[in-house]
């Protein structure tokens, strides 16, 4: 969740044919859904990810390395054994592993215990962004349905590249000699120039 930044219902669904450790890839198709409405009795259940739409998730060598071990040590050969279970092998839920597993590990590492599952996406959101501010290819990789939550969301911390686009614009221009192509009348060019 906060390299990879799937939301915590992909990352508790995650069974071990989704992972390609070689390619360095995750395959989220699904999401653990945790109903909280009266008469359900806290129901789990299995769905698809949040935009309804399967993505291959990109992941760094050493994220890959760790899954690695990790699936040598816990996770079963089984294709669709799951690789985050609860302790009883059923499927995690979030209302559990908060307080159980995220908070205890927060305080241990002296960090601040209010940190939530989802703030560890935002964390890697902002770790994309900062080395790679290509606002489609975060939109990709965490799953949302346009681009435009990805800028409602997190446009604060892309680069202001505002002199990038001034310099590359006169440098453009300077390449063209003087402008539009010369079969545009005066106005036009003058327009044009604006």
């Amino acid at each position: 969740m906060g390299v990879a930044g799937l939301r915590f219902g992909e990352a508790a669904a995650l069974q071990r044919d989704d992972i390609d450790v070689l390619h360095g890839t995750i395959r989220v198709s699904k999401s653990v859904s945790e109903s909280h409405r009266v008469g359900h009795g806290g129901l789990v259940e299995v769905k698809s990810p949040k935009n309804g739409k399967a993505r291959t998730v990109h992941i760094p060598r050493f994220l890959a390395g760790e899954l690695n071990e990790h699936l040598k040590a816990f996770t079963p050969p089984d294709p669709v054994a799951l690789v985050f279970p609860a302790t009883n092998g059923a499927l995690l839920r979030a209302s559990n592993f908060c307080p159980r597993v995220l908070r205890p590990g927060l305080v241990a590492a002296g960090l601040n215990e209010v940190v939530t599952a989802h703030d560890l996406r935002h964390s890697a959101a902002a770790a994309m962004i900062a080395v790679n501010p290509n606002p489609q290819l975060i939109k990709q990789q965490l799953g949302h349905g346009s681009i435009s939550t990805t800028f409602d969301f997190y446009s604060h911390l892309f680069p202001d590249e505002s002199d990038k686009l001034v310099d590359a614009l006169d440098t453009q221009w300077s390449m063209k000699q003087g402008g539009p192509p010369a079969d545009l009348t005066p106005s036009i060019a003058s327009i044009a120039r604006a």
